[in-house]
Protein backbone atom coordinates (compact mmCIF):
# COMPACT_ATOMS: atom_id res chain seq x y z
CA UNK A 1 0.00 0.00 0.00
CA UNK A 2 2.63 2.20 0.88
CA UNK A 3 4.65 1.49 -2.56
CA UNK A 4 1.47 2.73 -4.42
CA UNK A 5 1.03 5.59 -2.79
CA UNK A 6 4.14 6.66 -3.01
CA UNK A 7 4.28 5.89 -6.63
CA UNK A 8 4.94 8.61 -9.50
CA UNK A 9 1.70 8.92 -12.16
CA UNK A 10 -0.93 7.29 -12.26
CA UNK A 11 -1.36 3.97 -10.12
CA UNK A 12 -3.63 1.36 -9.26
CA UNK A 13 -3.13 -0.83 -6.56
CA UNK A 14 -5.32 -4.23 -7.20
CA UNK A 15 -6.20 -6.04 -4.12
CA UNK A 16 -5.61 -9.51 -4.96
CA UNK A 17 -6.00 -10.94 -1.73
CA UNK A 18 -9.82 -12.63 -2.91
CA UNK A 19 -10.90 -13.49 0.52
CA UNK A 20 -9.50 -11.65 3.09
CA UNK A 21 -8.55 -8.50 1.19
CA UNK A 22 -7.77 -5.11 3.65
CA UNK A 23 -6.21 -2.87 1.53
CA UNK A 24 -9.46 -0.84 1.12
CA UNK A 25 -9.25 -0.33 5.22
CA UNK A 26 -5.26 0.58 5.29
CA UNK A 27 -6.35 3.60 2.51
CA UNK A 28 -10.16 4.05 5.06
CA UNK A 29 -11.82 3.37 1.89
CA UNK A 30 -15.54 2.69 1.23
CA UNK A 31 -15.67 0.41 -1.61
CA UNK A 32 -19.07 0.32 -3.77
CA UNK A 33 -17.25 -2.09 -6.30
CA UNK A 34 -14.50 -4.54 -6.90
CA UNK A 35 -12.33 -6.75 -8.86
CA UNK A 36 -15.71 -9.31 -8.94
CA UNK A 37 -17.47 -5.99 -10.50
CA UNK A 38 -15.23 -5.91 -13.26
CA UNK A 39 -14.57 -9.97 -14.10
CA UNK A 40 -18.75 -9.73 -14.29
CA UNK A 41 -18.86 -6.72 -16.59
CA UNK A 42 -16.27 -7.24 -18.71
CA UNK A 43 -17.80 -8.01 -21.97
CA UNK A 44 -18.92 -4.10 -21.95
CA UNK A 45 -16.24 -2.50 -20.15
CA UNK A 46 -15.68 0.93 -21.24
CA UNK A 47 -13.35 3.86 -20.11
CA UNK A 48 -16.50 5.06 -18.32
CA UNK A 49 -16.97 1.90 -16.42
CA UNK A 50 -13.69 1.25 -15.62
CA UNK A 51 -13.83 4.91 -13.76
CA UNK A 52 -16.91 4.00 -12.01
CA UNK A 53 -15.59 0.30 -10.61
CA UNK A 54 -12.06 1.42 -9.36
CA UNK A 55 -12.20 3.41 -6.27
CA UNK A 56 -10.11 6.87 -6.58
CA UNK A 57 -8.04 7.66 -3.32
CA UNK A 58 -6.08 10.96 -4.60
CA UNK A 59 -5.45 11.99 -7.67
CA UNK A 60 -2.81 9.85 -9.05
CA UNK A 61 -3.73 6.24 -6.50
CA UNK A 62 -6.87 4.40 -6.88
CA UNK A 63 -7.60 0.98 -5.32
CA UNK A 64 -9.71 -2.11 -7.41
CA UNK A 65 -10.86 -3.87 -4.19
CA UNK A 66 -10.67 -7.35 -3.40
CA UNK A 67 -14.09 -8.74 -3.46
CA UNK A 68 -16.70 -7.81 -1.00
CA UNK A 69 -17.49 -10.99 -0.20
CA UNK A 70 -15.41 -14.00 0.19
CA UNK A 71 -17.38 -16.27 -2.14
CA UNK A 72 -17.25 -13.95 -4.95
CA UNK A 73 -14.04 -15.13 -5.28
CA UNK A 74 -14.83 -18.05 -6.78
CA UNK A 75 -15.98 -16.39 -9.93
CA UNK A 76 -12.45 -14.68 -10.64
CA UNK A 77 -10.34 -17.08 -12.74
CA UNK A 78 -6.48 -16.56 -13.88
CA UNK A 79 -7.86 -15.93 -17.33
CA UNK A 80 -10.39 -12.94 -15.93
CA UNK A 81 -7.52 -11.63 -13.99
CA UNK A 82 -5.08 -11.73 -17.29
CA UNK A 83 -8.27 -9.94 -19.30
CA UNK A 84 -9.12 -7.03 -16.69
CA UNK A 85 -4.92 -6.09 -16.11
CA UNK A 86 -4.14 -6.16 -20.12
CA UNK A 87 -7.08 -3.09 -19.67
CA UNK A 88 -6.13 -1.35 -16.57
CA UNK A 89 -2.59 -1.63 -17.97
CA UNK A 90 -3.96 0.75 -21.01
CA UNK A 91 -4.96 3.43 -18.25
CA UNK A 92 -2.52 3.43 -15.76
CA UNK A 93 1.19 4.00 -15.46
CA UNK A 94 1.86 1.61 -12.57
CA UNK A 95 -0.19 -1.30 -11.53
CA UNK A 96 1.03 -2.77 -8.10
CA UNK A 97 -0.75 -6.00 -6.81
CA UNK A 98 -0.93 -7.34 -3.59
CA UNK A 99 -1.36 -10.62 -3.68
CA UNK A 100 -1.58 -13.18 -0.67
CA UNK A 101 0.87 -15.45 0.76
CA UNK A 102 0.00 -18.84 -1.22
CA UNK A 103 0.56 -19.92 -5.12
CA UNK A 104 -3.04 -20.12 -5.78
CA UNK A 105 -3.69 -20.11 -9.85
CA UNK A 106 -4.57 -16.23 -9.54
CA UNK A 107 -1.40 -15.35 -7.55
CA UNK A 108 0.45 -17.30 -9.95
CA UNK A 109 -1.46 -15.26 -12.83
CA UNK A 110 -0.34 -12.20 -11.56
CA UNK A 111 2.80 -12.90 -10.91
CA UNK A 112 3.26 -14.33 -14.60
CA UNK A 113 2.50 -10.76 -15.81
CA UNK A 114 4.41 -8.52 -13.48
CA UNK A 115 7.23 -6.66 -14.98
CA UNK A 116 8.80 -7.13 -11.22
CA UNK A 117 8.20 -8.89 -7.74
CA UNK A 118 9.11 -7.44 -4.55
CA UNK A 119 9.12 -10.37 -1.93
CA UNK A 120 8.94 -8.50 1.14
CA UNK A 121 11.13 -10.04 4.21
CA UNK A 122 11.05 -9.36 7.48
CA UNK A 123 13.70 -10.39 9.20
CA UNK A 124 12.52 -13.24 11.75
CA UNK A 125 13.06 -16.99 11.13
CA UNK A 126 9.34 -17.48 10.03
CA UNK A 127 9.88 -14.88 7.55
CA UNK A 128 13.25 -16.01 6.65
CA UNK A 129 11.50 -19.61 5.60
CA UNK A 130 8.81 -17.88 4.20
CA UNK A 131 10.84 -16.03 1.69
CA UNK A 132 13.26 -18.60 0.81
CA UNK A 133 10.09 -21.23 0.23
CA UNK A 134 9.20 -18.46 -2.36
CA UNK A 135 12.64 -17.97 -4.28
CA UNK A 136 12.16 -21.88 -5.20
CA UNK A 137 9.07 -21.72 -6.47
CA UNK A 138 9.82 -18.50 -8.51
CA UNK A 139 13.11 -20.71 -9.77
CA UNK A 140 10.49 -23.25 -10.75
CA UNK A 141 8.46 -20.81 -12.21
CA UNK A 142 11.36 -20.16 -14.34
CA UNK A 143 11.07 -16.40 -12.99
CA UNK A 144 14.19 -14.45 -14.24
CA UNK A 145 16.57 -13.36 -11.64
CA UNK A 146 16.58 -9.67 -12.44
CA UNK A 147 12.26 -9.80 -11.85
CA UNK A 148 12.47 -10.64 -8.75
CA UNK A 149 13.92 -8.37 -5.57
CA UNK A 150 13.86 -8.85 -2.09
CA UNK A 151 13.03 -6.05 0.23
CA UNK A 152 13.93 -6.11 3.78
CA UNK A 153 10.88 -4.61 6.00
CA UNK A 154 11.19 -3.20 9.54
CA UNK A 155 14.95 -3.53 9.57
CA UNK A 156 16.84 -2.54 13.06
CA UNK A 157 19.89 -3.03 13.96
CA UNK A 158 18.48 -5.48 17.07
CA UNK A 159 17.27 -8.28 15.18
CA UNK A 160 18.07 -11.29 15.79
CA UNK A 161 19.44 -12.47 12.64
CA UNK A 162 22.12 -10.26 11.30
CA UNK A 163 21.26 -9.22 7.79
CA UNK A 164 24.63 -10.90 5.94
CA UNK A 165 23.32 -14.26 7.17
CA UNK A 166 20.04 -14.05 6.02
CA UNK A 167 21.88 -12.44 2.57
CA UNK A 168 23.74 -15.81 3.10
CA UNK A 169 20.44 -18.26 2.88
Amino acid sequence: TNLAAAMPGSTLIVDLNLQAGDIASFLGLDIKYSLTDFVRNRARLDDSLMTSLVTPYSADLALLAAPLEAHEAEDIGPQDLSEVLYLLGQRYEHIILDLPHTFDPITVAGLDLADDILLVLTLDIPGIRSTKRALKVFDRLNYPKRKVHVVVNRFSKNNDVPLQKIETH
